[in-house]
């Protein structure tokens, strides 16, 4: 049987878990040449020859 303090460690263990999935989408749009893009607080990273551009992100989640 387990005692208090066990049953306590153990329960601590989950206290602090971060389970969450973060999910990036993306639609391009060729017609109008357009890019929607949601990623879940992650900003959005363009590549332009051999330049890198990071757009800034909302906090807001999916």
């Amino acid at each position: 049987m387990q005692s208090k303090q066990e049953i306590r460690n153990s329960a601590n263990k989950f206290e602090f878990q971060n389970d969450s999935m973060d999910v990036v989408i993306a639609f391009l749009d060729e017609k109008t040449n357009t890019l929607t893009y949601s990623g879940s607080g992650r900003p959005l990273w363009i590549l332009r020859g051999e330049e890198m551009i990071a757009l800034k992100n909302s906090s807001l989640n999916l």
